[in-house]
């Protein structure tokens, strides 16, 4: 059983296992309405982006949001 999506994903020059930060967030079962400051806490903070992460700004209702793409080991 597979909670969250783990795809083949392009981050610097590798390809990589990833997982969409706001499905984690989710399938954690986390605060609804905290998810930008655990993505602070959680992933921009400790990691670096363009090699552990990457940010994909989207459109949501009108609100120009960011989700990230968090690599992972399996």
């Amino acid at each position: 059983m597979e909670l969250i999506t783990v795809s083949q994903t392009i981050i610097g020059q590798s390809a990589v296992n990833a997982v969409n930060s706001r499905e984690l967030y989710e399938a954690l079962g986390l605060a609804k309405g905290q998810y930008s400051r655990w993505a602070e806490k959680n992933i921009i903070e400790p990691y670096c982006l363009n090699e552990d992460y990457i940010g994909v700004r989207h459109d949501v209702e009108g609100n120009n949001i960011t989700t990230f793409i968090v690599t992972i080991e399996l």
